[in-house]
């Protein structure tokens, strides 16, 4: 099954999926869908607590599965 994941653009390393959970691993997601939703949820939060981010820092890509990279 294809995971989607939010990557950010850093200016030392490029695009890179800064996203974690609490224990530390790189969130990905189901669908690209949800990670859209997850998204916009995060903007929106920055809006709320006065932080301009710009959307384009952002971009969801497919993440190849572990069986796609080892052919």
């Amino acid at each position: 099954m294809s995971k989607w994941e939010v990557q950010t653009y850093t200016i030392c390393d490029g695009w890179q999926n800064i996203w974690h959970d609490d224990v530390g691993i790189p969130e990905t997601f189901d669908s690209h869908k949800n990670a859209v939703f997850y998204l916009d949820e995060h903007l929106k939060e920055c809006l709320e607590d006065g932080i301009e981010e710009d959307k384009y820092n952002y971009r969801i890509i497919k993440k190849e599965s572990e069986d796609e990279t080892q052919n």
